[in-house]
């Protein structure tokens, strides 16, 4: 079984789970990933001043930096804290073989 660590140790470039607290000093544990300059690929412009453009390539790039990660098409978002502990996310599941039901395949 995985044990939380220090942040400091934490791997950079991939989905791990961290530990933080929000703005308002809640508890919150969440699957996240610390993105290095020029990495996270940014929908919107850099107009407003949040991202970094590369001249070299045309794109904006968010901050390097904690971000929470999801499974769905919204926008990655940075962390509203910064994480004091990490842990490696557990292997999946085995999958078990199911049967069809008697006369169906």
């Amino acid at each position: 079984m995985s044990k939380w660590q220090p942040i400091e140790t934490a791997p950079k470039m991939r989905k791990i789970i961290v530990h933080y607290l929000n703005p308002l000093g809640q508890s919150r544990t969440v699957m996240a990933c610390f993105y290095t300059a020029k990495s996270l690929e940014m929908d919107s412009t850099c107009d407003d001043g949040s991202g970094e453009y590369d001249e070299a390539s045309g794109y904006c790039y968010a901050p390097a930096g904690w971000y929470e990660e999801h499974d769905s098409d919204d926008p990655i978002l940075p962390l509203q804290g910064e994480p004091d502990h990490w842990m490696p996310l557990p292997k999946p599941p085995k999958r078990i073989a199911v049967s069809a039901p008697e006369g169906r395949k």
